[in-house]
């Protein structure tokens, strides 16, 4: 036994872990960089949603709750969809697709704008740190996990229950209560 109480081990463990914390970081005990929440500005919100409603909206509706082929940009599929994918992964869907009629023609400033419009849709609270397309952190808008990683995330197969998420992340059938049937389809 050392001084103070330490054993050798207790001292020797103590040393090995702050050594791979030093050389390998944060990824070492678990934690990913970058793996919170993504911030954004009160004003950048406030500019995002005049450029939403501007530019968004005719598709994605101004509720953000999406028609047609347009989906919904506020609400629990949104955040099953983009929970925990990284804010960088919304940033270039945005850049590639958006607008339908002109992909690529937004400036990252009005990209990151409609973004923060969207975090503070979903309940990410604002903070002093502004939205940038170099900005870490994940979607996450409620802190929640959602029920999919993001390489899973298929379509349903019509017809076929719990082959996709559900707004409560639940990817199972649902517990029905008497008997479920399935008939052939027709050609």
């Amino acid at each position: 036994m050392m001084r103070g109480g330490i054993t050798r081990t207790a001292a020797v463990a103590a040393l090995m872990l702050a050594t791979i914390v030093g050389v390998a970081g944060p990824a070492a005990l678990g934690q990913t960089p970058g793996g919170g929440q993504a911030s954004y500005a009160a004003d950048q919100a406030r500019t995002g949603e005049a450029l939403y409603l501007q530019q968004c909206a005719s598709c994605h509706l101004a509720s953000l709750q999406g028609q047609f082929e347009a989906p919904e940009l506020a609400g629990p599929n949104f955040r099953n969809i983009w929970g925990n994918r990284s804010i960088a992964d919304l940033l270039t869907v945005i850049y590639e697709t958006m607008p339908v009629q002109a992909p690529g023609s937004l400036s990252d400033g009005q990209r990151t704008a409609v973004v923060a419009f969207i975090l503070q849709e979903n309940g990410v609270a604002a903070s002093d740190t502004r939205l940038t397309v170099a900005s870490a952190g994940l979607v996450r808008p409620d802190g929640r996990v959602a029920g999919t990683r993001p390489g899973d995330i298929r379509p349903p197969v019509p017809g076929r229950l719990g082959t996709g998420p559900s707004p409560d992340s639940i990817d199972r059938p649902p517990e029905v209560v008497g008997d479920v049937s399935e008939t052939p389809t027709g050609v």
